[in-house]
């Protein structure tokens, strides 16, 4: 193999890593809505963050207002709703 194709083979190695390891970060930020008076909310957050995600929690009165706006069936919901990569 030549040093060229070698240092070329080399940079495609290095981009592919730095893409996985921001579409890593990016996948691990994790958005929560949940009530400030909830417990097991709170237990989840927790869960969340000793499992590596990087948690915005937002506390609302109600979440599922939140839901509807985010287009998540009423009978899928629950005290607390997240939105991570595009999902909800």
């Amino acid at each position: 193999m030549t040093l060229t194709r070698t240092f070329r083979l080399l940079f495609l190695l290095l981009a592919l890593a730095a893409s996985g390891a921001v579409f890593a970060q990016s996948a691990l930020n994790i958005s929560v809505y949940k009530n400030q008076y909830c417990g097991c909310c709170h237990a989840w957050i927790q869960h969340l963050q000793k499992n590596g995600f990087k948690v915005s929690p937002n506390d609302v009165p109600d979440t599922a207002p939140v839901r509807a706006k985010l287009g998540m069936p009423a009978e899928l919901g629950s005290c607390h709703t997240a939105t991570i990569g595009g999902y909800v």
